[in-house]
């Protein structure tokens, strides 16, 4: 964002992206044995997958993140 200088974005970090969880999520779901043999399968398994992820579990991924950028302040204090 414009309002924020580059020197301050935070890093490129798979602890700050709440869609990097949800891939975990998924891929545990669609990974299970007997992996998908085919596109179809997998495809199903997917759309399974993300519709059985709960509200809460998307809330809770977004109220932590207070707490992981947080972390990331204090991590750069420490660091400098």
């Amino acid at each position: 964002p414009s309002h924020i200088k580059p020197k301050y974005w935070p890093p490129n970090s798979p602890d700050l992206s709440l869609i990097e969880n949800l891939w975990s999520i998924l891929c545990l779901s669609v990974y299970k044995d007997p992996e998908p043999s085919n596109v179809v399968q997998l495809k199903r398994r997917l759309q399974r997958a993300w519709r059985s992820i709960e509200v809460g579990t998307i809330q809770s991924l977004i109220q932590s993140m207070t707490d992981r950028i947080g972390a990331v302040i204090i991590r750069k204090e420490v660091l400098c």
